[in-house]
């Protein structure tokens, strides 16, 4: 008999310890892989919220001059905005073109938003451009506005066969 014994394995007992190795390496792999996606759809999630929160604060700007347009008469209206736990910068952009005013508001923070409405009043007196870092507050006033006519239909005025159009305002600030 030989004082050494070496032991030595034979084809079964390797294989179930290379199994058993490749087996911990699996599920290693497979919670890495679900780590990964977590912290990714975390991340889709967390940029949609934030979407949002901007849209809400666009759409609050646009209800609120679709509401003041929308009133007959003179009205004061004051709307709180959506609260934005981060810094933004909202532009308002006015154009007055054949009688319609055609508004763009933009909402930037980290990512931008861009809303777009069409109202029948004039607003900050037709051309206008209002910006605001962290609004909190919409400020509204609508008057009866004024007398419109072009250089054109003026002689058809004075002879009776044209009248003019009474335009009402809105008068918009954001604090």
């Amino acid at each position: 008999m030989s004082l050494s014994k070496s032991r030595r394995f034979d084809s079964d007992q390797l294989g179930g310890i290379t199994g058993f190795f490749i087996g911990k390496i699996l599920v290693a792999v497979a919670v890495m892989g679900l780590l990964c996606s977590t912290i990714a759809l975390n991340s889709t999630l967390r940029r949609q919220t934030s979407d949002e929160e901007l849209l809400l604060a666009a759409q609050a700007i646009s209800g609120g001059l679709s509401c003041a347009s929308g009133l007959p008469g003179e009205i004061e209206l004051s709307k709180r905005l959506p609260e934005i736990d981060r810094d933004f910068k909202v532009t308002i952009v006015g154009a007055w073109e054949n009688g319609l005013e055609t508004i763009e508001i933009k909402v930037v923070s980290d990512r931008e938003v861009k809303h777009s409405l069409v109202i029948e009043c004039k607003v900050n007196g037709g051309d206008f451009t209002v910006s605001a870092t962290n609004p909190r507050n919409m400020r509204l006033v609508k008057n009866r506005g004024t007398q419109e006519f072009s250089i054109f239909t003026l002689p058809l005025i004075l002879l009776g066969f044209a009248s003019t159009t009474n335009v009402e305002e809105i008068s918009m600030e954001l604090v």
